[in-house]
């Protein structure tokens, strides 16, 4: 810590990132978009320092994007001084998306489910198969094993069309 202009308390930037687990290089972008700057910028050294003012919304912003919130929609509130409204307006959207994701995820848990249950029919049958040895030869026992289930096959397909839009949809989430 070091104490600088009529006694206010100031921290590095090496004790905030370690204060809140985060690493130098976020509160460094942070201050470069203008969504944290630091309190006190050393003119000779360029060394950050943050007041302990500033704290609370350090963790504001670290709260919003723990919870999904990109990085540019939290400057957009904080320029706005986190006006109650425009927040809450925010959180009933991120409330709505985390709810389609969820969705997507219960629709592919079910797909991953049927797809496993296909699989295990089909080792089922494989297993049978080789108990009940029959007088067939060994190419066409062999091209058995080999045949793809047509309902694993289609659940298959649809899981890849799912996973392709869930890609899209966490790509808007997550882009800066």
């Amino acid at each position: 810590m070091d104490g600088r202009e009529e006694g206010e308390l100031h921290f590095k930037i090496g004790e905030v990132a370690e204060m809140f687990d985060i690493s130098i290089r976020a509160l460094r972008l942070y201050d470069k978009m203008g969504l944290f700057k630091p309190g006190h910028v050393d003119a000779q050294n360029a060394y950050r320092y943050y007041t302990a003012d500033q704290m609370p919304v350090l963790n504001t912003i670290l709260v919003l994007k723990g919870i999904g919130f990109r990085l540019v929609e939290i400057r957009d509130l904080e320029v706005h001084g986190f006006a109650p409204e425009l927040l809450l307006a925010q959180l009933d959207r991120k409330h709505e998306s985390i709810e389609n994701e969820m969705e997507i995820a219960r629709f592919n848990l079910e797909n991953v489910e049927k797809i496993r249950e296909a699989v295990l029919v089909h080792i089922d049958k494989l297993d049978s198969m080789d108990a009940d040895k029959t007088s067939t030869s060994m190419s066409k026992e062999k091209k058995e094993r080999t045949a793809v289930d047509p309902e694993a096959y289609k659940m298959s397909r649809l899981i890849c069309l799912e996973n392709l839009k869930i890609d899209i949809v966490l790509s808007e989430v997550l882009w800066l």
